[in-house]
């Protein structure tokens, strides 16, 4: 919390005074916060989504086309979990599946104890081979998995709990592997990320270079 009250209290007799004085500027602060989120919220503020936290980031007639078009054309899709991830990883297997993507299941198939590092190991090769133009991973939250792909040369891993988080890391970063976490969204939520993160191109221009320097440190 704010702690903004120390000076002012070496001034006021009391624990009370000082106490409330903390509170009231606590209070000042906290409305400044929210304000400046508010503005920084519309700054960044993009096309169906009205709102930072949930996911209220709609797939957009663009988005719709392109995921339609990317599943007509049989996108190869490489798809792991270990078993925290397994039952979502299961459904999301389905749906790509009814939408046409060639999906590649690499495990686990089944809910005992597996180690996410091996199965973020071989959705990542995939990619890494072209053998899938994408990956997707499930385990319990999405940041394990997106931290050992991320070992990998070529591979940029998103971890996305939303559907904004899922649009700016394919437009802005190139993400070419979505991590989901099966305790921190539900199968519709998940859904809808996948939607986006599929129908969302890689806009390139100034985030080309940024991109670059990001391929430059797997040198380091």
């Amino acid at each position: 919390m704010w702690d903004m009250g120390t000076s002012c209290a070496e001034n006021v007799h009391g624990g009370t005074a000082s106490a409330e004085i903390r509170i009231v500027q606590e209070k000042r602060i906290c409305c400044q916060a929210r304000r400046y989120f508010r503005w920084m919220v519309e700054r960044l503020r993009v096309k169906g989504c009205s709102r930072f936290g949930k996911s209220s980031c709609q797939p957009s007639e663009a988005h719709v086309k392109s995921n339609r078009i990317m599943a007509s054309e049989k996108i190869p899709i490489a798809l792991g979990a270990d078993h925290a991830g397994y039952r979502l990883k299961e459904r999301l297997r389905a749906y790509l599946s009814d939408k046409g993507y060639q999906v590649e299941d690499l495990g686990t198939h089944s809910e005992q104890s597996a180690d996410y590092p091996d199965f973020a190991a071989r959705v990542a090769e995939q990619v890494q081979a072209q053998k899938a133009k994408f990956g997707v991973l499930v385990c319990g939250t999405g940041i394990g998995m997106a931290m050992a792909a991320n070992k990998m040369p070529g591979i940029r891993a998103s971890a996305c709990n939303d559907t904004l988080a899922a649009l700016m890391s394919r437009s802005h970063n190139d993400a070419n592997i979505l991590t989901l976490g099966s305790r921190t969204v539900d199968e519709p939520t998940a859904r809808k990320i996948l939607d986006v993160w599929l129908s969302t191109p890689f806009a390139g221009g100034r985030h080309q270079s940024r991109v670059r320097k990001i391929q430059k440190l797997e040198n380091h």
